[in-house]
């Protein structure tokens, strides 16, 4: 992941998504994966809970990589880093740390947790931290690699042609776009030269 997280970052900032959008908006892109996750992991039984996920393992790869690049944007957003979040966690020492279900509702637990701390313009490091753990324990439940499901997560979007302006996203073959693109750039260049 080490290799990853600057991709990652250089990405976010050649979209003009860390500066550009709202760390609200990227919280809610954070909320809306782990809501499609929740919907295919979390099952009445294992039974079902495995056949579903050999059905859509594709989405829960995408979806538990796409939350961590969502992770590394918000951390970028309030220039932190997800190491540093770590650092503040605890060990976990629960035996329901094996349970998906379980695991679903720590996240969403720190979910909330992080948009309250967010709205209150406080610090969100803990909840990153946590987060980064349980989404990284799903990816075990479900015997997946979580650098894996950044990878895919990454692949997936990596070539998409647009940037964030004005709060906007603004795609390749939209008549703004290239003038939009220019603006990001030379505001990127002022900034760095200043």
């Amino acid at each position: 992941m080490e290799k990853l997280i600057p991709q990652v970052i250089s990405w976010a900032e050649d979209r003009n998504i860390v500066k550009g959008s709202s760390i609200e908006a990227e919280v809610l892109k954070l909320i809306a994966i782990c809501k499609e996750l929740t919907n295919i992991v979390d099952q009445d039984n294992m039974v079902t809970r495995l056949s579903k996920f050999v059905e859509h393992k594709d989405i829960c790869t995408g979806g538990i990589g796409s939350a961590l690049i969502q992770m590394i944007v918000i951390c970028k957003m309030r220039n932190i880093s997800l190491y540093d979040c770590v650092v503040l966690t605890k060990e976990l020492k629960d035996e329901r740390i094996i349970d998906p279900q379980f695991v679903l509702i720590m996240i969403m637990r720190y979910l909330s947790e992080l948009s309250g701390h967010i709205n209150g313009n406080e610090e969100i490091r803990t909840d990153i931290g946590y987060l980064l753990i349980y989404f990284t324990s799903l990816a075990h439940i479900l015997e997946l690699s979580p650098q894996d499901c950044m990878q895919k997560a990454f692949l997936d979007v990596k070539d998409q042609k647009y940037v964030i302006f004005d709060g906007e996203k603004i795609q390749e073959n939209d008549e703004r776009y290239e003038s939009a693109n220019k603006i990001i750039r030379s505001n990127h260049i002022n900034a760095t030269v200043d």
